[in-house]
């Protein structure tokens, strides 16, 4: 009989979370928390009362805050349809609501409506604590309940939080690797920044390779072509110089050699540096891209 008892219990708050999921705000939760706002209401009056909750209780809180106008603290909130589209009707509401949420998680992606300022609702983004990275963590109501690091004179603390890039690229990276599909493919990107600047090194270092090559195959073969050239005039005008043609065109070419060599340093020089720039360039988008992550 226990068993049967639970499990109808089980199954009735399953359905009502399948309701409160599917938009509805009128499931027995909600109704038994009108009945108790409204003995509250009539013992304290509005003035003196304020309404928080957390996950779907969040969601049942900022339900009654707003149908109530009363003042309002939601932590991770289950929002649904209904409350989106009501918002309007609240509109003229005195009380603020304020929604507390971190960035992954998965009960309150609705809370990030912009129809909800209609309902004068403010939603503050939270980075999560370190070390609290798992779905179950990071919808935790203990990311708002921290450890203070620090107690000021004026009796404010200070937290230390993770960053919105922090969190978020800590949630999914600690989401991914429950599969070890996922571990092994983070496995693999967390090297892929490494992989990436030495796949630009490698780049850059063939790049000069290919353009000394190119460089000196065609200084090569200019050399070649005016070597010829003078080669050939120097014998051509030889008997009518007495021979002083073929020293001059010694000359010529000892002189057109060095010019070629000097040519060639100086080209392959500008070549480096051209691909050292593209090179650095690579790699200061590739770290930034990556930091992103």
């Amino acid at each position: 009989e226990r068993k049967s008892s639970k499990s109808a219990a089980c199954f009735r708050e399953t359905l009502v979370n399948g309701q409160i999921a599917g938009g509805s705000t009128h499931t027995s939760r909600a109704k038994t928390a009108e009945k108790q706002a409204d003995k509250v209401i009539q013992k304290y009056g509005k003035q003196n009362l304020s309404v928080t909750g957390h996950s779907q209780g969040g969601g049942i809180s900022y339900h009654i805050a707003t149908k109530y106008d009363l003042e309002g603290h939601h932590y991770n909130p289950a929002i649904n349809h209904s409350n989106i589209v009501q918002a309007r009707k609240f509109a003229n509401n005195k009380n603020a609501q304020n929604i507390y949420k971190t960035h992954l998680d998965f009960a309150s992606p609705l809370a990030y409506s912009k129809n909800l300022k209609k309902s004068k609702t403010t939603v503050q983004t939270v980075g999560t604590l370190k070390g609290m990275d798992s779905p179950v963590s990071t919808h935790s109501i203990d990311q708002f309940s921290p450890t203070p690091s620090m107690v000021h004179a004026d009796g404010t603390v200070s937290v230390k939080r993770q960053t919105a890039k922090q969190s978020i690229k800590n949630g999914i990276k600690h989401t991914v690797t429950y599969h070890p599909v996922g571990k092994a493919v983070v496995s693999v990107t967390d090297q892929l920044p490494s992989l990436v600047h030495g796949a630009i090194d490698f780049g850059a270092s063939s790049a000069k390779m290919g353009a000394h090559l190119g460089v000196n195959v065609a200084i090569n073969e200019e050399q070649a072509i005016v070597d010829e050239m003078i080669v050939d005039t120097s014998l051509t005008l030889a008997p009518e110089t007495m021979g002083l043609s073929l020293v001059a065109g010694a000359g010529a070419v000892f002189i057109h050699h060095i010019a070629g060599s000097w040519v060639e340093k100086h080209v392959d020089k500008v070549a480096d540096k051209a691909i050292d720039v593209v090179s650095k360039a690579g790699h200061k988008a590739t770290s930034a891209f990556f930091s992103l992550f």
